[in-house]
């Protein structure tokens, strides 16, 4: 009998899915040698999420014997096994249109760190192909400094009223967030790719506004950045390279490259190119970490926050810059206000045919890079790259009002 017949390729060895009845019961086995057979609370778990909407999960030693266990159970009519416990959290987000699961049953019996890896690392897997957005869990109180330093976790509940194993430990109700960007050391924990939090395609439909509007704001930067380039240049995030016609107009500048991930944004590149007949720059359509070369001037103007790695980038670029290189680099920063930013820029706009378009994809960027916590306060921003190497020439947070940090760094000759 098939318990789970769904796709096996998100679950990698040594982990296995249980599918047939022998699994199950060995599974069943695993549980009732680990948790309390005298507590009636426990004993009904004993059996819970083993029909076939659960991903019942399962690893062995080399005597096949098995040693370690998770179930995650995606929401259904029928509920969770433990629902009762805490039916108002799990209705509102019910009413919230949220997709859930519950994750329970976690029995690790040896190579603890190694197999909490794996485990995790295949839910997380599990649930984004589900498209899950929240994994329930509950937990001992104890373990909860050490699950919000890898995962995005958020505590519901303080005290379950229920304790499952011969510790009598207190148990409590978290939340485990997988749509949002978890915490580095998980991707780092797990060997996952961190994921951008934007969509090739949100880029691709800001690429016309990026290009065919220049606020006063934007003018600012773009001006004093491209004064201080020289020699070779490399524009790391260049989106529709904007800045070209303020680089064009520098006699210090020997070449100009300009690389962006989304292909919108360089056929908008390439097009500016045309137009300003600019022969000493090329455009890129390439991640930034697998540009070559080497540059006497860098400049990421408002690029960084997207970036799924940062300090891979930032490492990358440290080893593209020259010797006593300079590197500008202009983030957004905790300050960014783009309230502020809206009311002193409507005058300018108004009556712009991309106002709206421009305005609303703006918002849009700003708030998922806020909602993230990639709007870093300059001394977090400073403390990071002076970690990768980087020497702090100068630094101000004058651009956009105060919300943009400015750092001008160089690499030791």
């Amino acid at each position: 009998m098939l318990h789970n017949n769904r796709k096996l390729d998100i679950v990698k060895k040594p982990i296995k899915l249980a599918r047939t009845n022998k699994e199950i019961n060995k599974v069943r086995g695993l549980r009732m040698q680990t948790y309390q057979n005298n507590h009636s609370d426990v004993r009904k778990f004993h059996n819970d999420g083993m029909d076939k909407k659960a991903y019942v999960l399962y690893a062995c030693d080399k005597d096949n014997n098995i040693t370690s266990t998770a179930r995650l159970l995606p929401d259904s009519k029928d509920g969770f096994p433990a629902e009762s416990m805490f039916s108002d959290i799990v209705q509102k987000m019910r009413s919230e249109g949220k997709n859930i699961a519950e994750l329970g049953r976690l029995v690790i019996n040896e190579k603890k760190g190694r197999f909490f890896r794996l485990y995790y690392k295949t839910i997380y897997d599990i649930a984004l192909h589900n498209g899950i957005d929240i994994v329930l869990m509950i937990m001992k109180v104890k373990n909860i400094h050490s699950h919000k330093n890898i995962m995005a976790i958020e505590v519901l509940s303080q005290d379950m009223g229920v304790s499952w194993d011969q510790e009598q430990a207190k148990l409590v109700l978290v939340a485990w967030d997988i749509k949002a960007r978890q915490p580095d050391l998980f991707y780092k924990w797990t060997k996952t790719q961190i994921p951008s939090i934007y969509s090739k395609e949100e880029w691709k439909n800001y690429s016309p506004f990026h290009l065919g509007v220049l606020t006063s704001i934007q003018h600012e930067v773009y001006k004093s950045v491209s004064s201080q380039m020289q020699g070779r240049v490399l524009d790391a995030g260049c989106g529709s390279a904007r800045i070209m016609a303020f680089i064009k107009g520098n006699i210090n500048v020997d070449s100009y490259t300009g690389v962006d991930f989304t292909k919108g944004m360089i056929n908008q590149a390439s097009w500016l190119k045309e137009q300003l007949k600019f022969d000493k720059a090329q455009l890129l359509h390439n991640k930034i970490e697998d540009v070559q070369g080497e540059y006497d001037s860098i400049l990421s103007i408002h690029s960084y926050y997207s970036w799924p790695n940062p300090d891979l980038v930032l490492s990358h670029i440290y080893e593209l810059l020259k010797p006593a290189g300079i590197f500008i680099l202009v983030t957004p920063n905790h300050k960014f206000n783009a309230e502020k930013l809206t009311s002193s820029i409507d005058l300018e706009l108004l009556g712009h045919p991309y106002y709206k378009e421009f305005m609303q994809a703006n918002y849009d960027i700003a708030s998922k890079a806020e909602s993230s916590k990639l709007y870093l306060p300059m001394d977090c921003l400073i403390h990071k790259v002076r970690k990768l190497k980087f020497q702090v020439v100068s630094c101000h947070n004058e651009f956009f009002l105060g919300g943009a940090s400015c750092l001008v760094l160089t690499k030791d000759s």
